[in-house]
């Protein structure tokens, strides 16, 4: 016998170090289940299995989903999220998952990648191909060229990786959808927000359980387990469409950065205007076509706590960055 621990689907704090429970079976962390809790039976997720005593314990009921809907990596960007959002840990580990039980999926045949990679592909794409991570990039691109910008995921898809496209709304998720799948055919996973449950549950069964995928969405899937997701691509990521506008607020760029670091995938931003956020974090810039103006952020100075001078440390820290690439920087202030 094992003991694991099992947060309950509640949206309490009371529950977020869960529960030890009894089980007999070899339970891989993010497995759902069913509990006792009290003198009801819920659906939970394991987040811990331990040898140990279980006389006392009460036993889980029953394994509700064919395949884990997390994996010990991704928990701990679930756990940063619930701190870092002030949410229960409960409401985040319900986001890595589709919204109705995942039920497997048979092996799919994918399509031969034919798509060339260009000669100047960029270094984290390259190295997302070749199984490395180098620092994240963020290219200057207009919203037309972005679409171009994500057919170079085709080097990922071929060495048997997977690759992930977030973007801020549906019609955009829908027009860059569907130049990847003329490109790449059934290998393109596309997750619209007007989808049905049941079409979002298939989708995260396609990606979540089969390699050589590029999963395109809103902010909805930076959570989703994608199996050997190699590579992160972010359009326009300081958009207010790429952060949850109900409790928690969580942001897709921040969820994706902080899943980068622990699971070691590669990122690419792309957009006309890096928000100082990004900036600041030490991410390459990279012109990819003339434009008139450089990038222009309007800084909101609301929410800095008092006494943080006249620039937040983040401005400070975007300076200071453009400065050491020898880049001229304008600040206006009033």
């Amino acid at each position: 016998m094992r003991i694991a621990r099992v947060v309950p689907d509640l949206p309490t704090y009371a529950v977020d170090e869960g529960f030890r429970y009894a089980t007999d079976q070899p339970l891989p962390i993010g497995s759902v289940v069913r509990v006792p809790l009290g003198r009801r039976v819920v659906r939970g997720w394991v987040v811990d299995v331990e040898p140990g005593e279980t006389s006392g314990l009460k036993t889980i009921e029953a394994v509700s989903a064919e395949v884990p809907i997390f994996t010990e990596d991704l928990l701990q960007t679930l756990r940063w999220a619930a701190h870092h959002y002030v949410a229960p840990l409960a409401a985040l580990l319900r986001r890595a998952g589709p919204p109705n039980l995942p039920g497997g999926v048979e092996a799919e045949a994918l399509p031969p990648v034919l798509q060339e990679a260009p000669r100047d592909l960029p270094a984290p794409i390259s190295a997302a191909a070749a199984g490395r991570r180098t620092r994240a990039v963020y290219l200057l691109v207009g919203r037309e060229e972005s679409t171009d910008a994500v057919l170079n995921v085709g080097p990922v898809l071929r060495s048997g990786g997977s690759a992930m496209v977030i973007l801020p709304t549906g019609a955009e998720v829908a027009t860059h959808g569907a130049l990847l799948s003329e490109a790449y055919g059934t290998r393109v996973v596309e997750v619209l927000p007007d989808a049905s449950r049941r079409e979002v549950t298939a989708a995260w069964d396609r990606a979540c359980e089969m390699p050589g995928h590029v999963v395109v969405g809103t902010h909805r899937v930076a959570f989703w387990p994608i199996e050997q997701l190699r590579l992160a691509m972010i359009v326009e990521e300081g958009r207010r469409a790429m952060r949850d506008r109900q409790t928690p607020t969580v942001h897709a760029r921040e969820v994706v950065r902080r899943r980068a670091s622990v699971e070691r995938f590669n990122v690419v931003y792309l957009g006309s205007m890096p928000s100082t956020t990004v900036l600041a974090s030490g991410v390459e810039v990279r012109r990819r076509s003339a434009r008139g103006w450089p990038p222009v952020e309007i800084i909101d100075r609301t929410e800095d706590p008092p006494g943080s001078g006249l620039f937040a440390r983040r401005v400070r820290s975007s300076i200071a960055g453009a400065l050491g690439r020898g880049v001229r920087v304008f600040v206006f202030s009033h």
